[in-house]
């Protein structure tokens, strides 16, 4: 039986096709000795469709507004669109022209990412997901804000829940990201310049960073820290069994540390609408003795001897 396949959508037909039924895709017609009929992936639906709404943004610059629906097959959404964003950065430095993205694009998606939502995300986007990602969110992501919120219809408790997979924000170099839920295991790994809050993590989080600022409001599981070499990570001190004691040492507060953490958790509360956030700012001196600023045991001993 010859069975031709769909690699965008995953559908398998068992009868030859023009094209696929499940994402109306043109399929290739099949040869008689084939067992199996690939598609090249390409870019996917939602991907080419954003580029072409962004038209005007991407042309003119200035701002717009886009909100589109998105499911679990939406793999790698917005990785083309900031791809041509880039594209547009470098043409402008090439020109002598101020480098600088021209205005801002906010998007709303509604719905299940699939992998790798918001990757490689870059400056000049303000990315909102009402609904829940798999793993990568945020990947390589260079600018802009990504903001995950439970959807409206949602009645679980976010502080309780978790709202994205593994792998959240690695290689991230900068761009602001805030989740109202908890992140899988090895959120931030290798993270060297990015901002984030979540309401809670899971092993391994912060491996591997060398720059930014992160902030986990609630539980975190085993070895935080492992191999940071840079960078601030904000916990509270009833986890501080969690952190990897061989690279991390909690600081008393100074005002630059304090001031981070409190925008920190301003922004988190105005994008994610958290009521941790809320009720951490209204007791601002209980959560001062609530949380620890963790850095690098060689930036902390440096900051002793000063």
């Amino acid at each position: 039986m010859i069975l031709v396949a769909c690699s965008h959508c995953g559908t398998r037909l068992d009868v030859p096709a023009a094209r696929c039924p499940g994402c109306d895709r043109p399929l290739p017609a099949p040869e008689a000795d084939e067992a199996l009929v690939v598609v090249p992936e390409g870019v996917g639906l939602l991907n080419r469709q954003l580029v072409e709404a962004a038209r005007p943004f991407l042309d003119h610059g200035g701002e717009q507004e886009l909100a589109f629906p998105i499911g679990t097959e939406d793999r790698g959404v917005l990785a083309t669109l900031a791809g041509e964003i880039a594209q547009g950065i470098r043409e402008r430095r090439r020109t002598g022209a101020d480098p600088a993205v021209p205005g801002l694009l906010r998007i709303t998606f509604s719905g299940s990412a699939g992998q790798g939502f918001g990757a490689f995300l870059t400056e000049g986007l303000h990315v909102r997901l009402l609904g829940e990602a798999n793993d990568s969110v945020g990947k390589s992501m260079s600018g802009g804000t990504l903001v995950l919120r439970p959807g409206p219809l949602s009645r679980y408790i976010p502080e309780e829940n978790a709202i994205l997979g593994n792998g959240a924000l690695y290689g991230a170099t900068a761009g602001r990201f805030f989740a109202r839920g908890l992140a899988g295991d090895r959120f931030c790994v290798r993270n060297s310049g990015a901002s984030a809050v979540v309401e809670g993590a899971g092993h391994h989080a912060c491996e591997y960073m060398t720059r930014g600022a992160v902030a986990i409001l609630g539980q975190v599981l085993a070895n935080a820290g492992a191999g940071m070499t840079g960078g601030v990570l904000f916990l509270r001190r009833v986890h501080e069994a969690r952190v990897n004691p061989d690279y991390l040492a909690g600081l008393p507060w100074r005002a630059e540390e304090e001031a981070q953490f409190r925008s920190l958790l301003e922004a988190h509360g105005q994008e994610t609408g958290s009521t941790s956030a809320a009720a951490l700012l209204a007791d601002w001196q209980g959560t001062l003795q609530a949380f620890t600023p963790f850095v690098p045991i060689s930036v902390a001993a440096q900051l002793a001897g000063s």
